[in-house]
């Protein structure tokens, strides 16, 4: 599955997606590897300890917490626009991990939607990461001085501020089997890499919310609400359908920012 771009309208199972159109998550149900809604949580009250968290999407790939001190439930006036989310706090260290089960990937494709909104900016905080054990190889979605980066062999970083504190965001990124792209804001924008950068070739068997894989850093100063990952690549007209939609749904306008273009921080070796 994947859209084709055509000047503003791209084909995406025969219908054409114009540039503004919205598609919930549901529609591509049988893409979907995971799915974390902290709407799952309704039963928590404001603040509560987020001692488990899970996966809505069947595939029993859920996180439960392995830290000191978990985090909380933010919800009311204190959530992202009256909707529930999970807090993570750098200084507390929270984070949530899962042993996966099958249905997310450990090689491309891969895609993944995040609404998320920051606390704060400044630093390395790291909003998933799907690893081995110890925390190496897999993939990652990240926030570094407020631009978004993605590892997977290699770093991919944002080309410009993308995130400020306190404001929702629709986060997103597709990797794919033959070369490394990202989707940005009103464009689509690609980068080529060779075929082995596999996400350094090792089986993922851990995801981890709010720190590195390897538990120990990069913990995180974020509000999440929702985090999808897709087992394949989502099009640019799939992603940014996705994208509208989730803004749309958590109340906040489809004009804020989902991404910017990108550069690779090391040499590509392109084909």
């Amino acid at each position: 599955l994947r859209g084709k771009v055509a000047g503003q309208a791209v084909a995406l199972g025969g219908v054409e997606l114009a540039e503004s159109e919205v598609m919930p998550p549901a529609s591509l149900s049988h893409l979907i590897a995971a799915d974390y809604d902290a709407d799952s949580l309704a039963h928590l009250a404001d603040g509560a300890n987020v001692t488990s968290w899970a996966d809505s999407s069947g595939n029993g790939n859920h996180l439960t917490i392995v830290s000191a001190t978990a985090p909380t439930l933010v919800r009311g006036v204190n959530g992202i626009n009256g909707k529930a989310a999970v807090r993570f706090v750098k200084s507390a260290s929270t984070f949530l991990r899962g042993v996966l089960g099958v249905g997310v990937p450990e090689r491309y494709p891969v895609s993944c939607v995040a609404v998320l909104r920051p606390t704060a900016t400044s630093g390395t905080h790291k909003i998933v990461h799907v690893s081995t054990s110890t925390g190496t190889g897999g993939f990652d979605m990240t926030m570094v001085n407020g631009q978004m980066r993605t590892y997977a062999g290699q770093t991919f970083q944002s080309a410009g501020v993308s995130a400020s504190n306190s404001v929702p965001n629709v986060f997103a990124f597709t990797l794919r089997n033959d070369r490394v792209h990202q989707h940005a804001n009103r464009g689509f924008s690609e980068l080529l890499g060779p075929s082995n950068q596999d996400m350094n070739a090792v089986d993922c068997t851990h995801m981890t919310l709010g720190a590195h894989g390897n538990t120990t850093t990069d913990f995180a100063d974020y509000d999440i609400a929702r985090l999808l990952v897709f087992r394949g690549e989502l099009g640019y007209a799939e992603l940014r359908a996705v994208q509208l939609w989730l803004a749309e749904a958590y109340g906040f306008s489809k004009k804020v920012p989902f991404s910017n273009s990108y550069f690779s921080t090391a040499a590509l070796n392109i084909p």
